[in-house]
């Protein structure tokens, strides 16, 4: 009883089944006839559609998400290394080397 309910609350054209018979009636509107073809007659070739116009709008929010870090990360590298030229801080090649030793 509560599967016809949710059935029929959800697709609305779809009327519950009754209790004693869970199979809901078959439609009949009648199928649309597939038009002949003659033998000579080349099927329509399908196209793909090119990646930029299916994804181009993602692709764009992607960019737009990931170019500001990657410019902020670049920014801060570059800075990290002037400073440590004029300091005793250890530049961000140094302390790469050092870790690849330390994780490697």
């Amino acid at each position: 009883m509560t599967a016809a309910i949710l059935k029929y609350e959800k697709f609305g054209a779809v009327s519950p089944a009754p209790a004693g018979n869970p199979v809901l009636p078959a439609v009949t509107a009648p199928a649309a006839p597939i038009p002949a073809r003659a033998a000579d007659e080349v099927p329509p070739v399908r196209r793909h559609t090119p990646l930029v116009e299916r994804y181009g709008d993602d692709i764009v929010e992607f960019f737009r998400a990931v170019i500001p870090i990657v410019f902020g990360i670049a920014l801060f590298v570059v800075a990290w290394a002037i400073v440590s030229q004029s300091s005793t801080l250890p530049g961000p090649v140094k302390t790469w080397h050092s870790a690849v030793q330390v994780f490697g």
